[in-house]
């Protein structure tokens, strides 16, 4: 999760900047792309955690057969 910290810091000192009105129109295109793309990343991290989270706290049903994991065998970006 550390790599989601990182970027999550990334993308508020990048909201931080286009705040404060001091960068120019060119620099501000290239900050909001960036800002844009982590965002989207941020948001794919967090749908596998949501998705992740789901199938460990739905209840067994009455098979004996143990859950799924295959989906997430992988760490996430």
């Amino acid at each position: 999760m550390k790599d989601f910290e990182a970027k999550m810091e990334e993308l508020e000192a990048i909201n931080d900047e286009l705040a404060s009105g001091t960068v120019s129109l060119e620099e501000a295109l290239k900050q909001y792309r960036k800002g844009i793309k982590l965002a989207e990343e941020l948001e794919k991290v967090l749908a596998e955690a949501e998705a992740e989270i789901a199938v460990l706290t739905t209840p067994a049903d009455s098979s004996d057969e143990a859950p799924s994991f295959a989906a997430f065998d992988g760490e996430a970006d």
